[in-house]
């Protein structure tokens, strides 16, 4: 009985080690890679200061393909000072290089309270090229009960390959 063991205990080890030399030598079928834009600061509205940025996400695997994501943010400054409910939006958009609108999503409000909040938009199975991701977030303004729109910065160009 101790020798079946030792043997299953053997081939269940020879089995890993063959697994990770294996899996370690196989090359990565696609290459991540993200870009950020430059942070944009507004405000105060409400009484709330407001900082904002772009993300654009490549060669990220799915079923049907590769797919870029454009993620905006917002959060309040200074960090983790926290607003009501539906005080701050966010639209995602994603671009061809050249500047063509390939996706986009609209906005989305933070549901309770918080201090960050994103929302994301994916192009999927998106062709070889360059992308790049711009927003728009919104705020809200008690002195005016309206919302304040603002663009992000634009990102770097970023390769789906």
């Amino acid at each position: 009985m101790m020798i079946n063991g030792r043997r299953s205990l053997r081939a269940a080890l020879v089995a890993v080690v063959v697994g990770i030399i294996v899996g370690c030598s196989i090359p990565a079928a696609y290459a991540y890679s993200d870009a950020h834009s430059a942070t944009g600061s507004y405000g105060p509205y409400s009484g709330y200061k407001y900082n904002d940025r772009a993300n654009i996400y490549t060669n990220t695997p799915q079923p049907s393909g590769t797919t870029v994501w454009g993620v905006e943010e917002i959060w309040t400054v200074p960090q983790y000072t926290v607003v009501p409910t539906g005080y701050m939006g966010v639209s995602p958009r994603v671009y061809t290089a050249s500047g063509s609108l390939v996706a986009s999503a609209g906005y989305a409000y933070n549901t309770a309270s918080a201090y960050y909040f994103q929302n994301t938009c994916g192009y999927w199975a998106a062709p070889s090229g360059y992308y790049k991701s711009q927003g728009l977030t919104q705020v809200w303004d008690t002195g005016t009960n309206m919302y304040r729109t603002h663009w992000t910065q634009t990102t770097p160009n970023c390769l789906e390959s």
